[in-house]
């Protein structure tokens, strides 16, 4: 029979969710099948600073020693992995975001084109379709469930399997088991994988002009010691300076201690840009943890919060399925929403000459000039900074052309020979004949 692991990712020991946890796994052990729980809260995980060692240096191991390997084994050698988890901040919880986040050694760092979009090359030759349990709180409503389970269908989708299941913990477990059973069996209504259907950019938000001086506060959402994100935001400070008074001040996510300096600090502001880098369809799970804290905080009339994300891959609608999270954000903090900028084809700027990467920072400038100018973004830049949003056919017939000749694995490859990594590239430490099944 299958295998069956649940992640779950609530915080308390005792709560509706884990009641359905216990019942369910009770059902599918009825039905024959092996089911496992990992409570997240009681292993020791650390979060994904994006160093990409396992890329480059461990190939497939994560270089942060902790409990994560026990995930990774019982992600690969089950038949179905369950996501469980509270909505908290309007999203599952950061303990199991951060989970997520770390199962960047399961693919390599090289590309392909999948249905003509960018995605990362599988290290396994499989991995585990994936299912929801969702514990809605008391200010989430129907389509901020859709908003993550739709993230739960992103994540599945790149790695080209189907979702087996979305259920929530008010759902009688019986049935939601015989769901899992219907699509263990494959039947004609299971759920198989085909392409997925991208959502469309939100409409910017349309909001006075408001006059300076402006004092930002920029919260930095990496982890990384020398990040992207951090010298675009140099960028943006830059520019946003450049109006006589204005005056920003960054602060970052980096631990416990500079959260709460973080809290602090948002508590007081009127003008808030979050900055960050895509982490597998969504918000890093540190800012993810920083959501969360703002949910106890009273609403600070006329604050204005805004968002930045820049990802890797060239086509923006990567991180449409986060900007619908973050749009509803700001109402649950009593705020008026900015918009989301996305920045594509980010990755590598630090090692880029100064003509690959002018027009990156061009639209960064861009946007922190008209946000020092108004206090808001300018549509038109937040536009333009999305270049591409899908490739067309002749940008998608170049890539096909760089991936078959090698050309796009030429950092990575270069990167793995520092490290003398490079004969071990396709390793894979978690096949069963090295490691068993678990």
């Amino acid at each position: 029979m299958a295998r069956i692991t649940i992640l779950d990712g609530d915080h308390r020991d005792d709560s509706p969710l884990q009641r359905s946890i216990t019942a369910l796994v009770a059902q599918l052990e009825a039905l024959g099948h092996t089911a496992q729980v990992l409570p997240l809260r009681s292993m020791k995980l650390a979060r994904c600073t994006g160093c990409w060692s396992c890329w480059f240096a461990t190939p497939g191991e994560c270089s942060i020693h902790d409990d994560i390997g026990r995930v990774h084994a019982a992600w690969l050698h089950s038949d179905l992995v369950v996501l469980a988890s509270p909505l908290q901040a309007g999203f599952v919880s950061s303990i199991l975001k951060t989970v997520v986040d770390r199962f960047i050694p399961m693919a390599h760092p090289y590309i392909e084109l999948v249905h003509g979009e960018m995605m990362h090359q599988h290290r396994y030759d499989r991995l585990t379709p994936m299912g929801s349990l969702i514990e809605p709180g008391p200010r989430d409503d129907t389509e901020q469930l859709g908003v993550v389970q739709a993230w739960v269908e992103r994540t599945a989708h790149h790695c080209r399997e189907p979702v087996g299941l979305h259920a929530t913990a008010d759902e009688d477990t019986e049935v939601v088991a015989q769901r899992i059973q219907a699509f263990l069996d494959g039947g004609p209504d299971a759920a198989r994988w085909e392409p997925i259907v991208y959502p469309e950019p939100l409409p910017m938000p349309e909001i006075p002009a408001r006059s300076g001086p402006l004092d930002l506060l920029i919260v930095h959402g990496s982890l990384r010691a020398q990040s992207n994100t951090a010298l675009l935001m140099e960028r943006l400070t830059q520019a946003f300076e450049a109006t006589p008074g204005n005056r920003v001040r960054t602060v970052k996510l980096n631990n416990s201690t500079a959260r709460q300096r973080a809290l602090e600090a948002f508590d007081q502001a009127d003008l808030v840009l979050f900055a960050m880098p895509l982490y597998v369809h969504a918000m890093p799970g540190t800012v993810q943890a920083f959501f969360e804290q703002i949910e106890d905080l009273e609403p600070r009339p006329g604050r204005r919060v805004g968002f930045f994300v820049q990802q890797g891959f060239h086509e923006s609608h990567h991180s449409r399925w986060l900007e619908r999270h973050l749009a509803r954000l700001p109402a649950r903090w009593g705020a008026e929403h900015l918009g989301v900028a996305i920045r594509g084809a980010v990755e590598g700027i630090q090692v880029q000459p100064a003509w690959m990467t002018r027009k990156v920072y061009a639209h960064v400038e861009a946007l922190g000039a008209c946000l020092g100018q108004g206090g808001r973004f300018d549509p038109a830049v937040v536009r333009a900074m999305a270049t591409t949003e899908h490739m067309g056919f002749w940008m998608r017939g170049m890539m096909r052309a760089m991936v078959a000749t090698g050309f796009t694995n030429l950092h990575w490859n270069m990167k793995l020979k520092e490290n003398d990594a490079f004969a071990r590239r396709f390793a894979r430490p978690l096949d069963e004949s090295e490691l068993g099944a678990s």
